[in-house]
C-alpha cells in the first residue's frame, strides 16, 4: 500500500472484520497521515464497540449467500452479510448451525448488502433493520418490510437509486434518516398505525410524487420529505397534532394539500411555519354543506343528507369526501301552498346561493320560499267582499249584520271542485270565525234562520236547577228575564241577602217566583210583555244532613264505597252512616311461621252481619262506632272444628266475645313478639326503641343522609329505618313524629319481619 492519502470513516464498516494490516510506508506521509491514521483508528474502534457482543465473541454462520451473527441473547440472529454478490435473496424466518442449534432471524445488521442486490424477501420474524443496512443497494427496486418490523435505522435504505417503491408497516415506531436521497421512489404506503415520521425520513427523495399520511401519525419530524422536489400532493388525516420545521421544505411542486378534518381541527394542529409556506398557504380542509328544506321536502324526505367538501373548491364541480363523488346540486324542493325561490345563505334574509362559489367553511343553505296568494269573498245578502290573503296565514271573519227577525246561522263554505273546505274555529269573545288559509280561493255565504216566535203566558218554563227560563222551542237567557222575585207562603218578598249566587233562595220552603221576558235576538214575542209577569211554583227541599262514625282497625286495609281509605295515626277512619266498608286482612304484618285466624269485631251487629273468619269481610256502616282488629295464628296449627279456641269463639256472637277475642289477640302478639326477638329483649313501645331494636339486629349500618356530627344513636336508628320503609316518615297530617310517640305491637312485628326479611 504505497501513497495512501485518505481512509474513509465507513471503509471499514464490515461485520466480519476482525484485523486491520497497513503497511509502514503508509506511515510516510508525515504528521499529517498520522493523525488521520489515528482518526481511522478511533472510527474502527467506535465501529468495532458498537457491534453486538454476539457478533464479536461469536463467529459468523453461513448459509448459502447468507451470513449471520448469533445476538447477544442466544436465541436470534443477525443477518451480518453475504457471499458472492447475489442479485435475489429469501430470508427464512429462522436457520440452524448444524451443530442442532436453531436460531430466529429478528435482525438485518449493518452493512449487510452490497449494490448487486435486486430483489430480496424478508421473513415475518423480523423486528428490525438497523443503521446502513441496504446502504447505497443501487440495484434494489422494490421492498416490502413484514408487519413486526418496530425500527429502522440511519440510512437504511441511503442511496438505493433503482429504489421505486416501499411499504412501511404499521408496526414501525422509529424509522430514522431511513430512505433520503432515493430519487426513484415514487411510491411509499404508510400503514395506519404508524405514529411518527422521523426527521429526514424521505430527504431528497426527488421521485417521490404523492404521500397519504394515515390517522395514527401524530407527528411529521423535521425534514421529513424536505427537497422532495417532484411531490405534487400532501393527504393528511385528522391524526396529525404537529408539523416540524422544514418538513415540507423545497417541495417546489406541492399544490395538493387535503387535511381531512375540519377547520377547527386543522387550527389545532401545530406547524412550524419555517421551511412549511408551500404546505400552510395549500391546504384544503373539510367543510359541511347542509341544507335547511324550511318546511319543504325534496323526493319525498323532509331533510336532505349533509355533503362534504374540501374547502377553497367551487361547488359546482367539486368532488365529495370521503368517496370523491361528484358533488350534487340539489333539485328544487317542494312545498304546498308555496314557489320555491331558490337557497339562501341565512334563514331569513341573507344572499341567494348559486352553487358557483367556493367555500371556506361549513354552511347551511336554506330553502326561501314565497306562499301563494288566494282570495276570500264574504257573501252577506247584498253585501259582497273579497280580500287577498297568503297560503297557511289566518284569517278572522266577522259576525255578519243583524237582519231583522233572523238570527246568523253559520257561514256556507265553498271550494274548488276536488278541495276540502277549511274548518272555521269560533266564534271568539268579539263573535269572529279563523281558518288556515288553503292553496285555493275560497267563497263564505251568510246563513240565517228565522227568530222563534214564543207565547210568553204559554211556552215559556222555569228551570229550578239552573235559574233559566225557556221555551217549548228556545231558550231564553237569565239575562233576558226581567224583575225576576221570590215571594215566600206568606207573600213576603225574598230579600237580596236571602238568595245565592244564582239568585235564587236558600232556605227551605215553597215559594212563587214572578218574572218579565223582554224580546231578545234569539226569541220574538208573539205580543209585547207589558208588566204581565209570568208565576210559578218553586221549592227549595230540606237538606238532610251526614252523620259519620269512628271505625278503629288493626292490621287490616278498608275501602268505602269501592275507593281505598286512609287509616290515621290512631288506626281509625271517619265513615258516613250506610256507606259500604270493606275490609281486607293486611298480610305485610305476617312472619313465615303466622298466618291469619279471625277477626274481634265489635258492636255484634256487625259481627253477626260477616263471616270473622273471612279474610275479606263487607258490612253497612252502622249508626254507633266499629271496632275491627286481626288475630293471627302460628301456621302450623291445623283447622279442628272440635277445639276450644277459635270455633268457641265464633259460635258466640255476644259483643263480650269479641272482647275476649281482642283479649286473646294482645295475648297472642305479645307471646309471638317474646318468642320471635332475641331473649331478654323488651318489646318496643315507642318509635325510638322500635327503631334501635331493627337498626341494632341488621348491624347499625349507616343511614344514606348525612346527619348531623352530634346525632345520637337513636337518631341515626330511626332515620335509617324510615330511609328502609320500616317507620313511616311523616303523620298524615304532615307532622313530624317524635321518637317517644307509641307504636303498636302490630308495627313491631311488621318491622321485625321486614328487617329478617332484609338480612336474607
Amino acid at each position: 500500500m504505497h501513497g495512501i492519502l485518505q481512509i474513509g470513516i465507513i471503509t471499514f464498516f464490515c461485520h466480519s472484520l476482525y484485523v486491520v494490516f497497513l503497511r509502514h510506508q503508509s506511515m510516510k506521509a508525515g504528521k499529517s497521515m498520522k493523525k488521520r491514521f489515528v482518526s481511522l483508528l478511533v472510527a474502527l474502534s467506535i465501529t468495532l464497540t458498537f457491534l453486538p457482543i454476539g457478533a464479536v465473541a461469536a463467529a459468523p454462520i453461513k448459509i448459502g449467500n447468507l451470513k449471520y451473527t448469533v445476538n447477544a441473547d442466544g436465541k436470534s440472529v443477525t443477518v451480518s452479510g453475504t457471499s458472492r454478490n447475489p442479485k435475489q435473496l429469501t430470508i427464512e424466518s429462522s436457520i440452524s448451525d448444524g451443530n442442532g442449534n436453531s436460531y430466529t432471524v429478528t435482525k438485518i445488521g449493518m452493512g449487510a448488502f452490497n449494490s448487486t442486490l435486486e430483489e430480496v424477501t424478508l421473513p415475518p420474524t423480523l423486528d428490525e433493520i438497523e443503521d446502513s443496512a441496504f446502504f447505497k443497494c443501487s440495484s434494489l427496486t422494490e421492498i416490502t418490510i413484514p408487519e413486526g418490523v418496530t425500527k429502522i435505522g440511519t440510512n437504511a435504505f441511503y442511496g438505493c437509486s433503482q429504489l421505486t417503491s416501499i411499504t412501511i408497516p404499521s408496526t414501525i415506531k422509529n424509522m430514522d434518516t431511513a430512505f433520503p436521497s432515493n430519487p426513484k421512489l415514487s411510491q411509499v404506503t404508510l400503514t395506519n398505525g404508524i405514529y411518527r415520521i422521523s426527521s429526514s425520513a424521505f430527504k431528497d427523495c426527488t421521485g417521490l410524487t404523492e404521500i397519504k399520511i394515515p390517522t395514527s401519525v401524530y407527528e411529521i419530524c423535521s425534514d421529513a420529505f424536505n427537497g422532495c422536489t417532484g411531490l405534487t400532493s400532501v393527504t393528511l388525516e385528522k391524526g396529525i397534532n404537529i408539523i416540524n420545521r422544514n418538513a415540507f421544505k423545497d417541495c417546489t411542486k406541492l399544490n395538493d394539500v387535503k387535511y381531512n378534518g375540519h377547520k377547527t381541527d386543522w387550527e389545532n394542529v401545530r406547524v412550524n411555519i419555517a421551511g412549511n409556506d408551500t404546505l400552510t398557504s395549500r391546504v384544503q380542509y373539510l367543510c359541511d354543506i347542509n341544507f335547511d328544506l324550511n318546511g319543504g321536502t325534496i323526493n319525498g324526505s323532509s331533510t336532505m343528507a349533509t355533503q362534504t367538501v374540501y374547502s377553497n373548491e367551487k361547488l359546482g364541480t367539486a368532488k365529495c369526501y370521503p368517496n370523491d363523488q361528484p358533488f350534487v346540486v340539489p333539485t328544487d324542493p317542494v312545498r304546498e301552498g308555496y314557489t320555491f325561490l331558490g337557497w339562501y345563505t341565512q334563514a331569513e334574509g341573507g344572499t341567494k346561493y348559486t352553487f358557483t362559489e367556493a367555500v371556506s367553511s361549513n354552511i347551511t343553505l336554506y330553502a326561501h320560499w314565497n306562499a301563494h296568494s288566494h282570495t276570500v269573498t264574504l257573501e252577506n245578502d247584498e253585501n259582497k267582499e273579497t280580500n287577498s290573503y297568503d297560503y297557511g296565514s289566518s284569517v278572522s271573519v266577522p259576525t255578519p249584520t243583524k237582519k231583522t227577525g233572523y238570527n246568523f246561522n253559520h257561514w256556507e263554505v265553498t271550494v274548488p271542485d276536488g278541495e276540502t273546505a277549511p274548518s272555521l274555529n269560533g266564534p271568539d269573545e268579539n263573535g269572529n270565525y279563523s281558518f288556515s288559509m288553503p292553496d285555493y280561493d275560497i267563497t263564505l255565504t251568510a246563513k240565517w234562520t228565522q227568530k222563534d216566535v214564543i207565547d210568553p203566558d204559554v211556552d215559556l218554563k222555569f228551570d229550578a236547577a239552573t235559574g233559566e227560563v225557556t221555551s217549548n222551542n228556545a231558550k231564553v237567557n237569565a239575562d233576558d228575564i226581567i224583575n225576576r222575585k221570590f215571594y215566600d207562603d206568606k207573600g213576603n218578598e225574598v230579600p237580596g241577602e236571602k238568595l245565592n249566587d244564582r239568585g235564587l233562595p236558600t232556605e227551605p220552603g215553597d215559594y212563587i217566583v214572578k218574572v218579565d221576558v223582554k224580546e231578545t235576538e234569539n226569541t220574538a214575542p208573539a205580543n209585547q210583555i207589558t208588566g204581565n209577569q209570568i208565576k210559578w211554583s218553586y221549592k227549595v227541599p230540606q237538606k238532610e244532613e251526614k252523620v259519620t262514625y269512628t271505625l278503629s282497625l288493626l292490621g287490616g286495609i278498608a275501602k268505602v264505597n269501592g275507593k281505598d281509605t286512609t287509616i290515621n295515626d290512631n288506626g281509625n277512619i271517619t265513615i258516613e252512616k250506610g256507606a259500604t266498608v270493606e275490609v281486607t286482612f293486611d298480610k305485610s304484618i305476617l312472619s313465615d311461621a303466622q298466618t291469619f285466624d279471625q277477626w274481634t269485631i265489635k258492636p255484634a251487629s256487625v259481627l253477626n252481619a260477616v263471616d270473622p273468619k273471612a279474610e275479606t269481610i263487607t258490612f253497612t256502616m252502622p249508626g254507633e262506632n266499629v271496632i275491627i282488629e286481626a288475630m293471627t295464628k302460628d301456621a302450623s296449627i291445623e283447622e279442628e272444628p272440635n277445639i276450644l279456641g277459635t270455633t268457641l269463639i265464633i259460635g258466640t256472637a255476644a259483643a263480650g266475645t269479641a272482647v275476649l277475642a281482642y283479649q286473646t289477640y294482645q295475648l297472642g302478639t305479645e307471646f309471638y313478639l317474646i318468642c320471635a326477638l332475641p331473649t331478654g329483649t323488651a318489646i318496643p313501645t315507642n318509635r325510638g326503641e322500635l327503631a334501635e331494636l331493627v337498626w341494632n339486629n341488621a348491624g347499625k349500618p349507616e343511614p344514606a343522609a348525612v346527619l348531623n356530627a352530634n346525632a345520637t344513636e337513636t337518631d341515626k336508628a330511626i332515620t335509617w329505618a324510615v330511609e328502609n320503609d320500616l317507620l313511616k316518615a311523616a303523620k298524615n297530617n304532615g307532622e313530624t313524629y317524635e321518637a317517644t310517640d307509641p307504636v303498636s305491637r302490630t308495627e313491631v312485628i311488621k318491622a321485625w319481619n321486614q328487617v329478617q326479611a332484609f338480612k336474607k
